[in-house]
């Protein structure tokens, strides 16, 4: 168990088998943001062999609900975690308390997560609950689905997003209702995946002039979305392109600038390249391709098609620049 590795507070904890961060090590569990340093002492975690008697003696109980809830929320995937989903799953599936739960459940994803949120969403006499759950899969799914190259994965993603639309679209969640935070994530499903014709977009580079994107079929085409704090300095991620670019001179890239102040972006400009649209830090661009990440990175043929998706992948461009 972590507690055991000594690890100081604000490390970030993840499970490389399915290359995802869990959270931050807060001493006594795990949570999403890294805690603010008080100064405190954190409190001691619970027992684990104390919380796993309760779940063998007394699973009906409340007391089984915070320990089974407290081990999926903080503990890695495991036997534990097993017989905690497998507790709720039996004795606590009709509690209307499980909104939390579901939320964090789509953050860790331990291997249970997905058969214990369709329990709940099945099975649970609340909307409010039933919407986490419908939520928490349809990202789980969307994410497995990777960006479409999983027919089966997006398929059911896509089916999700709609039943949250239809169903529990008016509930609220940090301000939003769940069908505002649901129509991004099914449009990309249905529009930005890979093997569809990216969408246009026409608009002005940095110096005011109009360009479009279909202007660049004919090439192999890397489209990446940047601001100026996240491109200069030398970052990695731009510098990764710039050498992919020297080894494929055959290749073109392109820009989205994200971000207010022109005169910097202009600046850096220059030592890219390459032209970059001007979007701003409102869109309209960046929206329409559900921009979310930094720097989400297109790789798109000479036909405008979006290929493998998330990285400069030198092999696929290799593989499109033969077609």
């Amino acid at each position: 168990r972590s507690s055991d590795l000594g690890m100081p507070v604000g490390t970030p904890v993840a499970d490389v088998r399915i290359h995802r961060r869990l959270g931050y090590w807060t001493g006594t569990g795990l949570s999403e943001f890294p805690q603010n340093k008080t100064g405190k002492e954190p409190e001691p975690p619970p027992d684990m062999a104390e919380m796993m008697r309760i779940l063998e003696n007394d699973p009906d109980s409340s007391e089984a609900l915070f320990a089974a809830a407290w081990i999926l929320i903080n503990t890695p995937d495991g036997a534990e975690v097993e017989k905690a989903a497998e507790v709720i799953r039996q004795y606590h599936l009709d509690c209307p308390d499980l909104e939390y739960l579901c939320q964090e459940l789509e953050r860790v994803r331990h291997r249970s997560a997905r058969g214990l949120l369709e329990s709940i969403l099945q099975h649970n006499p609340s909307r409010e609950v039933q919407a986490d759950a419908c939520l928490a899969l349809a990202m789980m799914r969307k994410d497995e689905a990777q960006y479409g190259a999983h027919k089966e994965a997006a398929a059911e993603a896509v089916r999700l997003f709609e039943r949250l639309i239809t169903e529990f679209g008016d509930v609220q969640r940090s301000g939003s209702s769940l069908a505002q935070l649901a129509q991004p994530e099914l449009y990309e499903l249905r529009h930005l995946t890979i093997g569809r014709p990216a969408p246009e977009i026409l608009g002005e580079d940095l110096g005011g002039r109009q360009m479009r994107l279909s202007n660049f079929h004919g090439k192999v085409l890397v489209l990446t979305f940047w601001s100026a704090y996240q491109s200069g300095g030398g970052r990695p991620e731009m510098n990764t392109l710039r050498r992919l670019l020297d080894d494929f001179p055959a290749v073109a890239a392109l820009g989205v600038y994200c971000g207010e102040d022109l005169e910097l972006a202009r600046e850096i400009e220059k030592t890219l390249g390459w032209p970059s649209f001007r979007d701003g830090r409102s869109g309209p661009i960046a929206p329409a391709w559900n921009n979310r990440g930094w720097p989400p990175v297109w790789i798109l043929d000479s036909r405008g098609i979006i290929r493998p998706r998330g990285g400069y992948d030198r092999q696929v461009v290799q593989a499109l620049l033969r077609e």
